[in-house]
């Protein structure tokens, strides 16, 4: 018994850090990517030759906001990308476009990899079985628990789950266990903002 629960656990682990590492390695390949787009070369183009935005230089940054959007969608993790361009000191977001300061842009970039955690951040435990309904504790956010059941349900039920969820603007980890017992899940939640830059 002893082994199996060491291999269960280990199984568990091990998934959720494959999981970890392609989200990570996904992202990562995301400005290599940019660097080499056409119309993120065209954009700096048009700006050395005129400094304000006409009408080819707005279209062409509505087709860049489109692909950031594209790229960061793609992701289960809240994830957001900029571009900057320090000669032209303008930066291209998938919210907008604009000047920047270069101090207050030095201030926030740090080398290497870096991890913010969130404040407040709570597990959030429930019991649930299709057909029957919901446990919840007495603090639940009843209404979260619900849009993350649908999205559990569609995406089918397993004995043993360990993923990263994205709900609106938020990213969240889910664990699930099936009881055999019972034939509850037992699923606890909690919210995940990690930062990575370089």
């Amino acid at each position: 018994m002893r082994n199996e629960l060491n291999q269960s656990n280990y199984n568990q682990l091990t998934f959720f850090q494959n999981q970890v590492n392609t989200n990570i390695e996904m992202i990562s390949s995301w400005p290599h990517l940019l660097i080499h787009d056409s119309d993120v070369a065209s954009f700096q183009a048009i700006f050395l030759k005129d400094k304000t935005l006409n009408l080819d230089g707005i279209n062409l940054v509505k087709c860049i906001q489109t692909k950031l959007g594209l790229q960061e969608s793609s992701s289960n993790w809240r994830t957001g990308l900029d571009i900057y361009s320090p000669s032209l000191e303008r930066v291209v977001s998938e919210n907008g476009a604009g000047f920047y300061d270069q101090k207050e842009l030095n201030r926030l970039i740090k080398d290497g990899w870096q991890v913010s955690k969130k404040k407040n951040v709570r597990k959030e435990p429930f019991y649930y079985k299709k057909g029957v309904g919901t446990i919840y504790n007495r603090t639940a956010n009843e209404e979260l628990s619900g849009k993350l059941i649908t999205k559990l349900e569609k995406m089918g039920l397993h004995e043993v789950d360990n993923l990263t969820m994205k709900i609106g603007e938020e990213s969240y980890l889910v664990h699930a266990v099936l009881s055999q017992t019972t034939g509850w899940y037992k699923y606890r939640f909690s919210s995940l903002y990690v930062h990575f830059g370089d």
